[in-house]
């Protein structure tokens, strides 16, 4: 949990809910997690028109929010916030909104289908509670004032997690785009969200850790210093750094695509940028730059994120010797193009012969506690020279080292969005792939055989 201590200096007080972690569980400064929902995995789903949902006020009343406390009016004053209030929706995906609970957890919250029944808002699997913000939301990710209010909840509600974060928007006389805070909880939920084209699209995977790094002077952690965002070390490429470390990952800023990815975030999409191209490709745009090397105009209202290295793009590569060899190390570029060049794995050549998915370096999410994931090692050979990817005993006479040959996480299940891994051969040459090598391989125990394991189709 982070503390935004700026929010002291301008306002006088300062509210962060701390989360209680139980040991031995080790948190860094600034570690939070991404997700893929901007109010709710439910509230989410009740958007339409372009816009989520919101509520107004009843007739005769004001409605607005006073640091997450939901506000009612009207002309003789403050009226009472009860159980069982109704207030209509907007747009009306659900007609109503109504409050079953309040606590000081935030409010439990149900909405009334198109049938007329009432229905839970927020997860209770997650938190039954959620937030009072001011203003709505597009479903591309822009908070506009506006004279509504949204709720989100606590858990799996991205904006009501940057505001757990300390970005509370509705806490200073000036609110709105322009206000500091205000600006900060947008850049925030699209960082949250790794929304790198504002157009609401999520690029991570629910429960992805990240490390949080602002530039307001006090506040805390701050980008400077032992809390610095690290770039990936200089052996990549073509080595894949730890997987247990954090790296700079992103910047961003209020209302604006993503302001540059680190080359391990390039790496796993292919050449030519990002949304629809208006977000340049550092390796074929000789004008644009890695977040490792860019010198971004940063200021108070910019964001920046590490994140461990959670998807790597898996290749097959040629050596000299004949040798085949799928693996998540190497870095690719469009070669016809590029100011920069294809780095091969050491003792293979560019360029790639396929793209075989790609590996889940670190676990999270639903494979972080669905106990249906293998490691996967680059195993080799003495005797032949061959190396191959794979989980341990897959072939007899192959040895690796459990660190530095770990390449990453097969799924031992089939699931949506996943691709079989086979194992192949072609004399003394094994290669595991998603699809035939050629004609020379033959799939190891028959055109029958079960995959080695599951890996991801396409990256986020």
């Amino acid at each position: 949990m982070r503390h935004l201590v700026v929010a002291s200096l301008i306002m006088g007080c300062a509210q962060a809910t701390n989360p209680v972690i139980d040991p031995p569980v080790l948190q860094l400064a600034g570690e939070e997690e991404q997700g893929r929902f901007l109010l709710g995995n439910i509230a989410d789903g009740l958007a339409t028109g372009g816009k989520h949902i919101s509520v107004v006020a009843p007739v005769g009343l004001a409605i607005g929010v006073d640091r997450q406390t939901l506000i009612l009016r009207n002309t003789a004053g403050p009226v009472p916030v009860t159980r069982g209030l109704v207030l209509p929706a907007s747009p009306p995906s659900a007609s109503a909104i109504r409050t079953e609970d309040i606590t000081i957890a935030g409010y439990e919250l149900s909405y009334r289908d198109a049938a007329g029944n009432w229905q839970p808002y927020c997860d209770a699997s997650q938190s039954l509670y959620a937030i009072a913000m001011q203003g709505e939301w597009t479903t591309t990710g822009l908070h506009d004032l506006g004279t509504m209010v949204t709720f989100a909840c606590q858990e799996s509600g991205k904006a009501a997690k940057c505001e757990a974060w300390d970005y509370i928007p509705e806490t200073t006389g000036m609110v709105g785009p322009g206000a500091l805070l205000w600006d900060l909880n947008q850049a925030c939920t699209q960082m949250a969200m790794a929304n790198y084209c504002m157009d609401g699209e999520p690029h991570t995977r629910e429960k992805t850790p990240i490390l949080v790094r602002d530039f307001i002077p006090g506040a805390e952690p701050p980008d400077t210093g032992v809390t610095a965002l690290q770039p990936v070390p200089a052996s990549y490429p073509p080595v894949p750094p730890p997987p247990d470390q954090y790296f700079f990952e992103a910047a961003w800023a209020p209302r604006q695509l993503v302001l540059c990815l680190s080359k391990l975030r390039w790496n796993n999409y292919a050449p030519g940028g990002l949304c629809h191209g208006e977000v340049p490709d550092p390796r074929v745009d000789p004008n644009a730059r890695f977040c490792e090397d860019a010198h971004l105009d940063l200021n108070s209202r910019n964001l920046k994120n590490g994140s461990k290295t959670m998807d790597l793009a898996l290749r097959r590569w040629s050596s000299p010797s004949g040798d085949t060899l799928t693996t998540v190390h190497g870095y690719v570029v469009d070669k016809s193009a590029a100011p920069r060049k294809t780095v091969p794995p050491v003792g293979f050549d560019a360029p790639p012969l396929s793209n075989e998915g790609y590996l889940l370096r670190n676990l999270t999410g639903v494979f972080a506690s669905c106990n249906c994931v293998i490691r996967a090692f680059r195993q080799r050979n003495a005797m032949t020279g061959d190396s191959v990817l794979g989980p341990d005993g897959m072939l007899s006479g192959y040895s690796y080292d459990k660190d530095a040959d770990f390449e990453g996480w097969l799924i031992e299940v089939d699931g949506p969005g996943e691709l079989p891994l086979y194992l192949y051969q072609s004399g003394t040459d094994y290669v595991t792939a998603t699809r035939s090598p050629g004609s020379a391989y033959s799939k190891v125990g028959g055109p029958t055989a079960l995959p080695i394991g599951f890996v991801i189709a396409a990256s986020l």
